[in-house]
C-alpha cells in the first residue's frame, strides 16, 4: 500500500515504439493505494460537477500509469473520496468562538452529498488516450520552445470566473511594452516549478504534470508564464487551493498518527507557512476550521 501523499512517476516515451524517453518525466501525488484501487481525496466546490470532469479527464489514468510503474502492479479501478468546502460563513451564531464553527462545519458536512465517495473502472481505451496525450504535451512544449511561439488563447484569458493571474502580462507584451517592472512589481519566481510535490527535475528529466498539462491545453501563454519562466503572484492564495491543500495536510498526519488531533496541529503548522489573505476578522482561522472540519469529516467516513 502507498502511503498518503507520496509521489510517483513514469517516463514519458513514444507510445508508437519501445525506444528511450525524452526530456520529460511524468510526476504526481497519489494518496492511497489499496490492492488494485488507487484512492484520491479531494476537497470540491462540487462534488457532483467533480464526478462528471472526471469521466472524461485523464488525470486518473496519468496515475495509474505512474503507480503501475513504481509498484509493479496493474491498477484496475479509481476511487475518489469526495469532501465539499463548507460554504456556511462565520457569524454570529458562533459568538467569535472558532471551534465552535468547526463544529457546525462538521455537522453542515453530514448534510447529503457532501461527503461521498465514486469510483470507476479503468477502461484500457483511455488509459491509451492517456499515454498518447502525455508524449503530444511534451513534444508541443519542445517545439515551442525551439520555434520561440507560445499560442494565445484569448478565451481562457476569464476563466471559471477569474481573470487569468497573467493577463496583465499578455496585454503589455502584445503591445510592445517592457514587462521587467510589472514582473517585479506583481510576481516571483517560486522555488519549486511544482510545488505539491516539492520538485523541479527527477533524474535531470523534466516534470509534466497533471496541472502542466492542463495548463498547456488552456494556453500555451499561461503555461509559459507559469512553468517556462516560474512566476507566480505575490498574493495568489485562492481559498479553494488553500484548503485543499490544507486538508490533504491533515489527512496524510491523521493517517500516519491515527488520530485527527496529529491533523489538527499538522494544519495549524502549516499554516504558519502557507499564510492564506482575507480582509475579515478572523479569516485565517476560519481557514484553519474548515480545513479541520474537511478532515474530521472524511475520517468520520473513512476511518483507518
Amino acid at each position: 500500500m502507498i502511503a498518503t501523499e507520496q509521489n510517483v512517476s513514469l517516463p514519458v516515451i513514444n507510445p508508437d515504439s519501445t525506444g528511450k524517453s525524452n526530456t520529460f518525466v511524468f510526476a504526481g501525488k497519489v494518496d492511497r493505494v489499496e490492492d488494485e484501487t488507487i484512492i484520491d481525496y479531494k476537497g470540491c466546490s462540487d462534488p457532483a460537477d467533480f464526478i462528471h470532469s472526471q469521466k472524461i479527464g485523464c488525470q486518473p489514468y496519468y496515475y495509474a500509469m505512474a503507480v503501475e510503474a513504481a509498484c509493479e502492479i496493474t491498477i484496475e479501478e479509481i476511487e475518489f473520496r469526495l469532501v465539499k468546502f463548507p460554504s456556511i460563513s462565520f457569524c454570529g451564531k458562533d459568538n467569535g468562538d472558532v471551534d465552535f464553527y468547526e463544529n457546525r462545519c462538521v455537522e453542515w458536512l453530514k448534510g447529503d452529498g457532501k461527503v461521498v465517495e465514486f469510483s470507476f473502472v479503468l477502461n484500457p481505451a483511455r488509459l491509451k488516450y492517456a499515454r498518447r496525450k502525455l508524449w503530444a504535451a511534451s513534444k508541443r512544449i519542445l517545439e515551442a520552445r525551439r520555434t520561440k511561439h507560445w499560442m494565445t488563447n484569448e478565451s481562457a484569458c476569464k476563466h471559471w470566473n477569474r481573470t487569468c493571474e497573467y493577463a496583465d502580462l499578455c496585454g503589455a507584451e502584445a503591445d510592445g511594452a517592457d514587462v521587467k517592472w510589472l514582473i517585479e512589481q506583481q510576481f516571483e519566481v517560486g522555488e519549486f516549478l511544482h510545488p505539491e510535490l516539492e520538485l523541479n527535475n527527477i533524474d535531470g528529466k523534466e516534470i509534466i504534470s497533471h496541472t502542466r498539462i492542463s495548463m498547456l491545453t488552456l494556453c500555451e501563454m499561461k503555461h509559459y508564464w507559469r512553468f517556462e519562466r516560474g512566476l507566480r503572484r505575490l498574493w495568489d492564495y485562492a481559498e479553494s487551493r488553500w484548503l485543499g491543500s490544507a486538508m490533504h495536510v491533515g489527512l496524510e498526519a491523521y493517517a500516519n498518527e491515527g488520530n485527527v488531533d496529529a491533523a489538527r496541529k499538522a494544519i495549524d503548522d502549516w499554516q504558519q507557512q502557507n499564510p492564506v489573505l482575507g480582509d475579515a476578522n478572523n479569516y485565517v482561522d476560519q481557514q484553519c476550521a474548515k480545513a479541520r472540519a474537511m478532515v474530521r469529516a472524511a475520517a468520520e467516513r473513512w476511518p483507518l
